[in-house]
């Protein structure tokens, strides 16, 4: 019995030359996926640079907010004209900045009126900045707004407010708080953590004198002619 032999097919092998280009297509495929990576790490890194500088920014506007609120009130403790509920001097108004927000008497000294919360929101609208102010004489009556905004809180110079500090009568601490976009008036206890982006506060002591500083030395002082309207009044000099 004869036995026939058959050749191997060609299309059943395998040749070396016919299996060249997988190590290639591996280190392809590494190379692709470490750019993927490097991209995201840097995309990644790039967001958290620009979060962090918006932060920055918000803060920085929060603490500009919160200085010009100190150098807002001490100017209108300054200013002796009569302001209206816009801290203006136009029209017949009655109280001073400072006789309305602090009120003096020689045996208490300043008495800073705790209720009422001063300040001013920010614009430029219009091409220039301006201030559109609040002056209630309870509250806040500073609405929200998008503008970066302050306000002002006055207290007493005693232990309460400053532990450990000396009571003095004739100074006042004076509290700015500035804010970037707040939903709330820019007050602590009305304005909720999250609702400004930014929020700031900066302190000051200030020294206030009343505006006569000294008791003149006659009940009357006069350059010319001086002529009583009411009978009823009376002058009298103390000093005998």
């Amino acid at each position: 019995m004869s036995m026939k032999k058959f050749a191997p097919s060609r299309s059943n092998m395998r040749t070396p030359k016919q299996q060249r280009g997988v190590g290639t297509l591996v280190i392809s495929l590494i190379l692709l996926i470490s750019m993927t990576l490097i991209a995201f790490f840097a995309n990644k890194s790039l967001l958290f640079e620009q979060k962090t500088s918006a932060n920055q920014m918000r803060s920085t506007t929060a603490f500009e907010a919160a200085e010009a609120g100190l150098e807002w009130a001490t100017s209108m403790l300054n200013d002796v004209r009569y302001i209206d509920t816009n801290c203006t001097t136009v029209g017949t108004n009655t109280q001073s900045f400072r006789s309305k927000y602090l009120p003096y008497s020689a045996a208490a000294g300043f008495a800073p009126v705790s209720t009422a919360f001063p300040g001013c929101s920010m614009s430029d609208a219009s091409g220039s900045p301006m201030l559109s102010c609040a002056c209630p004489a309870s509250g806040t009556s500073l609405a929200s707004s998008n503008n970066p905004s302050f306000t002002v809180e006055f207290k007493p110079v005693n232990s309460t407010t400053l532990p450990g500090t000396t009571p003095d009568k004739e100074s006042v601490l004076v509290t700015a708080y500035g804010c970037t976009s707040a939903v709330a008036p820019c007050v602590p206890h009305l304005l909720a953590p999250t609702e400004a982006d930014a929020f700031q506060s900066v302190s000051v002591i200030l020294k206030l004198r009343p505006a006569l500083r000294s008791v003149p030395a006659s009940a009357v002082t006069t350059g010319g002619s001086l002529q009583l309207t009411s009978a009823a009044s009376s002058i009298s000099n103390t000093d005998g």
